[in-house]
């Protein structure tokens, strides 16, 4: 009996501590938020993020590397010179890292719009093309019925936070007081859409200074699997604005990574009603494309393709028999080709197109309905699959159309080289298995001495490095074998906006051999 007894009253008391550290923990959260909000409810905000110069991770957020602790113990088998000279590697790999991290984030800026009581998040990142020496802007619109859209709207705004563990609602529970680099903090747990996290907040001022998310990979380099490890986000320099207390720089870091991901915020406005435009949908990809047409003479025209990231270029050759043929990179997206065409047929009016050349393959034919329904030839490199030799491909409306098109001599697949009596087409790597490393082309038109290649308008970046691409090496070796006529070079891309049209045939050979 006294056994019963005694479980009973352990039980008490384990039900009496445990409400008592939910009593706690909505008591620090009640008194955080008031220090955060003065007693006033953030309902909606916009913010401004912009990445700073990435830093070391402080020390007491790192966990032992499983890889680098491996490459520590074999270094103390090797001999003095080998030792030294792995130590440098080190070094200069770590380097390497973070020349790599600071490249990735320079330049990077964030804005969103975020509506609480709408649950509606819009979100714009905005990076510097240094190519085009402008800004690329990616649109987007999320809402909280994603998990993660709120627990991201929790990172970056710890009122909104604080507000979301203060309702009734919410699952708290307090750990204790912590000591850290001579502070105390008190740690709320909170349970996020089936996620704790853990937040860390001042004992002295309430503000919340740390909010920490457990994290694991799964598939590990080195090491036990999964890895755990910590994702820390730090909240500084917090300051009023609109009678809340924000922070206006977070500082990212992962424990299993060596550098803290630091950025810079802006609270733009707090409480202000948002335009109804703030949260339209962005505009899909296929509808931020637009064509530009330039002569290259009289009888050869540029196509350039511009969307936010790359320029596709394609050549609208006109043909003794008052038709066209089009060279080209066609895309697996039927709304991109149905623009393209409708592109062509704007610019040119009714003359017939009587054949498409494709630098590379599909992995399907229904995107290009829009050509064969005009019963337009399309030439592309012979490749597995709808482009090989196999019919039946698993997909009843691929092979279908397979077959309709092979009956009219619509589509034609090639590995070899071949001509016809306006252009020759030249494999660049014969022997090639498609599988593998693709078919690459170039099409060489003699009558105006040009070739269309694939790859981009050659161009330096800040670094001033030369990038040759594989093809350009073959091309040039095919022209001084074959003796061909040629004066320009036109690329299927580029990079930067209003590059030149093409490359002289004489600056070509020297970028090759130079």
């Amino acid at each position: 009996m006294k056994y019963f007894v005694l479980f009973f009253l352990l039980l008490s008391f384990m039900g009496f501590k445990a409400e008592g550290q939910k009593t706690k923990a909505k008591e620090i959260v009640a008194q955080a938020l008031k220090v955060h909000t003065s007693g006033k409810i953030m309902e909606r905000f916009e913010v401004k993020i912009v990445n700073d110069m990435p830093g070391k991770a402080p020390a007491s957020l790192q966990q032992p590397d499983p890889m680098m602790n491996f490459l520590d113990s074999l270094m103390k088998t090797l001999p003095d010179s080998m030792r030294k000279e792995m130590a440098d590697q080190k070094v200069k790999g770590e380097a390497e890292l973070f020349k790599t991290i600071v490249e990735e984030y320079e330049g990077k800026k964030y804005q969103h719009f975020i509506d609480i009581p709408s649950k509606k998040v819009a979100s714009k990142s905005i990076r510097l093309n240094r190519f085009r020496e402008r800004e690329d802007t990616t649109a987007s619109l999320h809402n909280f019925e994603d998990s993660n859209n709120l627990i991201f709207a929790c990172k970056i705004n710890p009122v909104l936070l604080l507000q979301v563990m203060n309702q009734d609602s919410a699952q708290l529970h307090y750990t204790g007081k912590v000591l850290m680099d001579d502070q105390d903090y008190l740690v709320v747990q909170v349970k996020l859409h089936n996620k704790w996290l853990e937040v860390y907040i001042d004992a002295r001022s309430k503000l919340v200074s740390r909010l920490v998310t457990s994290m694991k990979d799964e598939d590990p380099l080195m090491g036990q699997r999964p890895l755990h490890y910590k994702n820390v986000i730090s909240y500084k320099n917090y300051k009023l604005q609109d009678s809340f207390l924000l922070p206006n720089r977070i500082e990212e870091t992962d424990s299993h990574l060596p550098f803290t991901d630091n950025k810079l915020v802006t609270w733009i406005s707090i409480n202000k009603v948002f335009p109804a435009s703030v949260f339209d949908p962005p505009l899909p990809y296929e509808e931020k494309i637009s064509y530009l047409f330039y002569a290259i003479s009289d009888n050869l025209f540029l196509m350039e393709e511009r969307d936010d990231y790359t320029n596709s270029r394609s050549i609208i050759s006109m043909n003794p028999d008052k038709t066209i043929s089009i060279f080209t990179n066609l895309a697996n997206n039927e709304i991109v080709n149905k623009k393209k065409l409708k592109a062509i047929t704007t610019k040119f009016g009714d003359i017939e197109i009587k054949s498409v050349y494709s630098l590379s393959y599909l992995s399907g034919l229904i995107s290009l309905s829009c050509f064969f329904s005009k019963q337009i030839q399309i030439a592309a490199p012979k490749a597995t699959g709808i482009f090989g030799a196999v019919l039946n491909s698993g997909n009843r409306e691929e092979d279908s159309m397979k077959i309709a098109v092979h009956e009219k001599a619509l589509l034609k697949t090639f590995d070899q080289d071949f001509e016809t009596q306006t252009e020759k087409v030249f494999i660049l790597n014969p022997g090639a298995d498609p599988e593998q490393s693709g078919i690459r082309v170039a099409y060489y038109l003699e009558k105006e001495h040009v070739v269309y290649l694939e790859g981009y308008y050659p161009h330096q970046n800040k670094n001033k490095e030369k990038w040759i691409a594989p093809g350009e090496k073959a091309l040039l070796k095919l022209i001084e074998n074959k003796a061909l006529e040629v004066e320009k070079i036109i690329f299927s891309g580029s990079f930067v906006d209003n590059a030149p049209l093409f490359m002289t045939y004489a600056d070509f050979e020297n970028r090759v051999k130079n």
